[in-house]
């Protein structure tokens, strides 16, 4: 893990971890250099966070050798966990009605206070749809189940919502919004992290910027989880790419 002298954090192949919920290629040529686990249900999802978080307790020799070298845990995606999650609820555990909304903020809340340690970066991404609020406004909030749409967004302190501007050429067109303007989405980041309203959508920038913000190296803070959320196609995944060193 690098800091660079234009405020860009950079990391070895070797040291991003990619949990894939998707099943499915990242759409960049550069992806097949990192590791990439597969899961398919809430149980496999939370064995491995524990692995590449350094969070197991007695970890064998072969999960520790997984885990010491990663930096940046990229979830792609948080959408997808969700359903995972609320699948897992009502058919392992057999939960409904209240206790199953209880029970569903209870496993977010151990997802940012559990897994957010060793100075690991968590990143997840989050398709978004738009709603009617009571007062009737049209609003974009992270596709989630009903109780909780608009709410998952309050689980981080750093939401970037994608923005395509089609004044801008490839690949400055594809945007990250760092603080909502309009209230119309749920874009949020501590008061000056960054200076501007929509940046480029590179990951390593914003990774950069939360690692001085918080002087992570100094501190041993540990980096708060970030979301990004978006359209499909809108630059989430890409995101990850200018985060890899080149050789």
């Amino acid at each position: 893990m690098e800091l660079t002298s234009d405020k860009r954090l950079l990391f070895n192949p070797d040291e991003i971890f990619v949990v894939n919920t998707e099943d499915k290629l990242l759409p960049f040529k550069s992806s097949v250099k990192i590791k990439n686990k597969v899961v398919k249900s809430w149980r496999e999802f939370e064995a491995v966070m524990k692995i590449v978080c350094g969070i197991k307790p007695n970890m064998t020799a072969q999960e520790k050798a997984i885990s010491d070298p990663i930096k940046l845990v990229f979830v792609d995606s948080f959408t997808r966990i969700l359903y995972l999650l609320s699948r897992h609820l009502k058919e392992k555990e057999l939960i409904s009605g209240h206790a199953f909304w209880k029970e569903y903020g209870d496993r977010l809340e151990q997802m940012q206070m559990d897994w957010k340690a060793n100075g690991k970066f968590q990143v997840y991404t989050a398709i978004d749809e738009v709603i009617q609020d009571s007062d009737s406004v049209y609003r974009t909030v992270v596709s989630v189940d009903g109780r909780m749409k608009g709410k998952v967004e309050s689980y981080f302190n750093t939401v970037l919502w994608t923005n395509f501007n089609q004044a801008k050429k490839r690949p400055e067109c594809y945007q990250f919004e760092t603080n909502s303007v309009t209230g119309k989405t749920n874009s949020k980041s501590p008061d000056g992290m960054f200076d501007k309203i929509l940046i480029q959508n590179d990951l390593s920038v914003v990774l950069g910027a939360v690692y001085e913000y918080w002087d992570i190296g100094k501190s041993g803070l540990n980096p708060p989880p970030i979301l990004i959320a978006g359209k499909s196609g809108s630059g989430k995944s890409t995101s990850l790419k200018y985060c890899i060193k080149e050789e």
